[in-house]
């Protein structure tokens, strides 16, 4: 019920604005591979994907890897 309503984009959002004021100038985070709608969240965001941990996480079925990702809060 509480999917595609903006929250975890105003998240996302608040997230960065409160790590620019406290001086962050990159940002970083890691999502696995088959969370599709993060993925397609974190890129309209305009995070781009900076490295993949090979079989980082662990299931029953398979592992799977976790994509890491980075945005440029603040231009140098």
């Amino acid at each position: 019920n509480h999917r595609r309503k903006g929250k975890a984009q105003n998240c996302l959002r608040l997230f960065e604005s409160e790590a620019t004021t406290l001086g962050a100038r990159t940002a970083y985070l890691e999502v696995a591979e088959t969370n599709a709608a993060a993925m397609a969240l974190y890129h309209a965001g305009g995070w781009s994907q900076s490295g993949r941990r090979i079989a980082y996480y662990r299931t029953a079925d398979a592992p799977i890897d976790a994509i890491l990702m980075a945005k440029t809060l603040v231009a140098d």
